[in-house]
C-alpha cells in the first residue's frame, strides 16, 4: 500500500533539486516542470515498491533523463520532417465575413451558439445534441430556430445567391429536420410546415331541429268499441 505522507516528504525534500536537474537537461524551464511533473507522476504510481529503494532520487533522475531523451528524438524526427515539406505557408488573415459571422455568434446565447456549431460543424442531428445536453428534442430545436433568426438579423443579406449552392460539405437531406429547405440554385429559405390545428374541445351539442314530427294519419274507419255485456 503506498503511504502518502511519505511521498510527500520525499517530494518536499527533492522537487527543488528534481527541476534545477530537468532544466539543466532539457534547457528550456516549461519542458522542465512537463519532465519533472511526469517524473513524479511515475514514482507516485510505483510509490509501494520504490519507498524501499535505496536511492529513490536517482531513481527519479533517471526516469528526468529517459524522457528528455524521448523528446529530444521527438524534435529531431519533427525537424526531419520540416526540412523535406519545407515550412508551412504564411496563415493569411480572416475575411470580412468570418470576422462579421464570429462576432454575430459571440452576440447569441451560449446555448444556442452549442447548438449551432453541433449541427451545423459536427452534423450532428437533433436527437444527438439533444441527449448530449440533456433537454428535450423541442428545446434543441427552439436553439436552432432562435439562432437562426438572431443570425438573420445580425448578418443581413449573408445568405449566399450563387448557383452553386449547397457548398461541399453540407447535407441537404437533413436541412427540413432543422427547419430548411433549399430548392436547386437557390438559397436556402425557412422551411414552413403545414399548420396543424389543435385539437378542439368537446364540441357543444346540436340545436335540436325545429321541424315538427310528421303526423300519423286517421284511418276512415272507426276503431270497434268492445261491447259490453
Amino acid at each position: 500500500m503506498r503511504d502518502a505522507d511519505s511521498f510527500d516528504d520525499f517530494y518536499r525534500s527533492t522537487s527543488g533539486r528534481a527541476v534545477r536537474y530537468g532544466y539543466a537537461v532539457a534547457g528550456d524551464p516549461a519542458e522542465a516542470q512537463d519532465l519533472v511533473q511526469e517524473a513524479y507522476a511515475r514514482a507516485w504510481r510505483q510509490w509501494a515498491k520504490l519507498a524501499g529503494h535505496p536511492a529513490p532520487e536517482a531513481w527519479l533522475r533517471l526516469v528526468i533523463s529517459r524522457l528528455a531523451t524521448d523528446r529530444f528524438r521527438r524534435l529531431r524526427g519533427w525537424r526531419l520532417a520540416a526540412s523535406r515539406t519545407g515550412p508551412p505557408p504564411d496563415v493569411g488573415p480572416p475575411g470580412e465575413d468570418t470576422v462579421l459571422l464570429v462576432a454575430a455568434l459571440r452576440r447569441l446565447p451560449p446555448r444556442h451558439r452549442q447548438a449551432l456549431a453541433l449541427h451545423y460543424l459536427f452534423d450532428l442531428p437533433v436527437e444527438e445534441i439533444a441527449r448530449e445536453a440533456g433537454v428535450p428534442t423541442g428545446t434543441v430545436k427552439s436553439w436552432l430556430s432562435r439562432g437562426r433568426a438572431r443570425l438573420a438579423e445580425l448578418l443581413p443579406g449573408a445568405a449566399p445567391r450563387s448557383p452553386s449552392w449547397p457548398p461541399p460539405g453540407w447535407s441537404p437531406a437533413r436541412w427540413p429536420e432543422a427547419g430548411w429547405c433549399s430548392p436547386p440554385g437557390r438559397a436556402p429559405t425557412r422551411f414552413h410546415p403545414p399548420r396543424v390545428r389543435p385539437p378542439r374541445g368537446r364540441r357543444p351539442p346540436r340545436p335540436r331541429s325545429r321541424r315538427r314530427p310528421p303526423r300519423r294519419r286517421q284511418s276512415a274507419v272507426p276503431p270497434a268499441r268492445a261491447v259490453r255485456s
